[in-house]
Order: C-alpha cells, then sequence, then structure tokens
C-alpha cells in the first residue's frame, strides 16, 4: 500500500494507530479515507485527480483449495467450474474414472453418470441430499439466478483455512461433495481425500473483475479500490491493537462467472501444512 501511495509504512501505522479503538463490530464504511489521504501527504481538494493517484488495477486473491497434483500445479490456469469440468484438467479426469462426465448445452452444464444424464431436479424428496442436489441444480443449471461456477477467494492471505465456512474444502472440492452426496458415492469423496493435498493459490485479479457479492453497492472500480483501501487499514489495526477473526473480518470476492486466471497471473502457490 505505502508504494501505491508514495509514502512510508511507518505514516501508514500512526494513521492506523489513531484508528485502533475500532473493535470486531465496526463497519470498515466508518473509516475515513480522505483523512487518512490528507494524513499522508495527498492533496485531498481535486477528488478526480486523488484517484488518479492512489488507484491500483489489480489485487490478489487467495484461493482455497486441495490438489493431487504436486506443487507444479501453479503453472496451470485456474478454471471456473464449467471449463474445470468439462475440459481435460485434473478434476474432470479424476471423475470420468468414477463415471462422470459433464458436457456443456446452452448454458447449462449436463452431467453423465454412468452413461446416463443425471436431472438434479429429481432428487427433491431425498431426505438430507435434497440441499445437495438444490445446490448442484443452481450450480450447474442456473434458472432463476445465473449459474455458480466463478472462481473466487480472500482478499488476505492469512489463515484462510480457519474460516469454518469453506473448512471443508481443504479436504475436496466442494463440487465432488454435493455429488457424491446426492449419488450415495462417498466413495469417491474419500478417494480424492486420500490423494490430494490442500492447499493455496494466489492469483492476480483485475479490479474490474471482482465482485463483492457482500456489499453489492460496490460496483464501479472507484468503490472497489477505496473499499480494499478500507479493508487495508481496517486489517492493519486488528492485527496489531485487536482481534483478527478470519472468519468474520477476510472478505470473500470473487471473479465475474465465465473468466478463468491464466498461468501468467498465478502468483505463488503452497500446500497448508496440517490438515485442518
Amino acid at each position: 500500500m505505502s508504494k501505491i501511495l508514495n509514502c512510508t509504512n511507518a505514516a501508514i501505522e500512526v494513521f492506523a494507530y489513531d484508528l485502533r479503538n475500532i473493535n470486531r463490530n465496526t463497519n470498515v464504511d466508518e473509516i475515513n479515507l480522505e483523512r487518512f489521504f490528507d494524513f499522508i501527504g495527498l492533496d485531498v481538494s481535486n477528488k478526480k485527480k486523488l484517484f488518479e493517484l492512489n488507484r491500483f488495477d489489480s489485487i490478489i486473491v487467495s484461493h482455497l483449495t486441495s490438489r493431487i497434483e504436486n506443487i507444479e500445479f501453479c503453472k496451470k490456469p485456474l478454471l471456473n467450474l464449467f471449463d474445470a469440468l468439462s475440459s481435460a484438467t485434473e478434476l474432470s479426469q479424476f471423475l470420468e474414472l468414477e463415471g462422470l462426465k459433464f458436457i456443456r448445452k446452452a448454458k447449462k452444464l449436463i452431467t453423465i453418470y454412468n452413461g446416463q444424464e443425471v436431472d438434479w431436479g429429481n432428487f427433491r424428496q431425498c431426505g438430507n441430499m435434497t440441499s445437495n442436489a438444490a445446490m448442484l441444480k443452481r450450480r450447474l443449471w442456473g434458472g432463476k439466478y445465473a449459474a455458480d461456477r466463478c472462481v473466487n477467494g480472500f482478499l488476505f492471505n492469512d489463515c484462510i483455512w480457519d474460516d469454518g465456512n469453506v473448512k471443508h474444502i481443504t479436504r475436496c472440492p466442494e463440487i465432488i461433495q454435493d455429488i457424491c452426496c446426492v449419488l450415495g458415492r462417498q466413495d469417491i469423496v474419500m478417494k480424492w481425500v486420500e490423494k490430494a493435498k490442500p492447499c493455496v493459490i494466489c492469483f492476480r485479479g483485475r479490479v474490474a473483475d471482482v465482485i463483492i457479492d457482500e456489499r453489492t453497492k460496490y460496483r464501479t472500480e472507484k468503490s472497489k479500490v477505496y473499499y480494499f483501501y478500507k479493508q487495508a487499514l481496517y486489517y492493519i489495526v486488528m492485527k496489531k491493537w485487536g482481534f483478527w477473526d478470519p472468519r468474520f473480518h477476510n472478505p470473500i470476492i470473487r471473479l465475474k462467472d465465465d473468466l478463468n486466471v491464466s498461468d501468467e497471473d498465478i502468483v505463488a502457490c503452497y500446500y497448508i501444512e496440517q490438515r485442518v
């Protein structure tokens, strides 16, 4: 942040210290960015010029997953769900060995299991698996809402596996878990778990392509850039003088649904030392 704003780390920390009384329930929107920019020496009188001075085009997103391949997966693109299932990938090839194939048809992704097309709408009366079938129908077929197939991740690369909402992903991709739950093939899940290792892939995403679902008012590039500045300041404060909780303080963000991450935009990847 100091490099973008052409200021010192010390100046940012001094301003952050002044915010030390904010707490875990503080809304980041309460952070006064104009006062921050003025404090570090930027001219805040011209709003347009101010944004040109502090804008940035991309951010680093941390994606939680598990992989069977070795660390060389860093050199491969990170694909949205439709492309990951319908093209030759580690995920699709693993599932094909278990009798599962996926075919694009219009805006849907059709599932073929042991040579037969699967109708996810036929599992409405199947007890505990109902929610899994509904999730698969939404993710693969769309319907009232667009099919959910995006590449997502966390804003901060800080113990993202400790978020209870996504911890299960460290064992096995959610799409495999949902499919196997509905089809009664938990053995497939266990095969993946036995072979794969949990890992984090950090990639560069263009601000213009990033969507912040929980805060839909941030749609313009300027609003997203300023939101990320506020989050960065909040992160510094909570790490130094408060309590950082990866469940509540680390925003989940995503790319637009049809986008993939090229291998050139993969900036880092690492295995999680211990399974969580």
